[in-house]
């Protein structure tokens, strides 16, 4: 019941609010090559529904369909999130229960927004408002035909890496490692590793 609650609060951690809207500019972005240690990752998760494949980093395994249940009405159940113009749903989870560190798999959708653009700034937007009093970092990066916006945020207990996903193949996603501060270095080689083995399951072929 305790890993099931923790996890449950960092599903409340990530949704976010509020809207914004200018035209992203992918012109300037350069594509970064991560060096990829398959050692250090779990095997490889295909999503249909996202577009996307990815290995999550070493021990972090898939949650059961039951906490994801739990995780899926808390989220529903949620006020902040309900308003919201941009919504994060909630498609798998991984979790590393020895050292309570958390992976998420989530699409953004929106019944006021129309377009990716929207969606991708008001999302942009609402995460600088949420965390305007912590300490951020952000940038943008290619992984191949993959634009991702990057947001590391330092909290009391935690790091939170959070990538915003946007490609003409797929409808915008959010990938979120969260990390006790005590264990990131440790599993900083392994994140790495897991956000350079992203795939556009559309185009990993080509």
């Amino acid at each position: 019941m305790k890993f099931i609650l923790k996890i449950i609060y960092f599903i409340l951690l990530i949704l976010v609010l509020n809207n914004c809207s200018n035209k992203n500019d992918f012109s300037q972005i350069e594509e970064i090559k991560f060096n990829v240690d398959k050692d250090l990752l779990e095997q490889t998760f295909t999503d249909t529904i996202s577009g996307i494949s990815f290995c999550p980093p070493i021990h972090w395994k898939p949650v059961s369909q039951k906490i994801m249940s739990r995780i899926a009405n808390a989220h529903l159940q949620n006020d902040d999130e309900k308003n919201a113009p941009v919504q994060l749903i909630p498609l798998q989870v991984f979790a590393e229960k020895k050292e309570n560190a958390n992976c998420f798999l989530s699409k953004l959708v929106s019944g006021n927004l129309s377009g990716s653009d929207e969606i991708i700034n008001s999302f942009k937007k609402s995460v600088q408002n949420k965390f305007a009093d912590q300490t951020m970092k952000e940038g943008a990066f290619l992984i191949k035909d993959i634009v991702a916006y990057q947001f590391i945020i330092k909290q009391e207990n935690a790091i939170v890496l959070k990538l915003l996903l946007s490609s003409k193949s797929f409808s915008p996603l959010v990938i979120d490692y969260i990390i006790p501060i005590k264990f990131y270095k440790k599993n900083l080689k392994a994140v790495e590793s897991s956000i350079g083995s992203i795939k556009n399951i559309q185009t990993q072929n080509k």
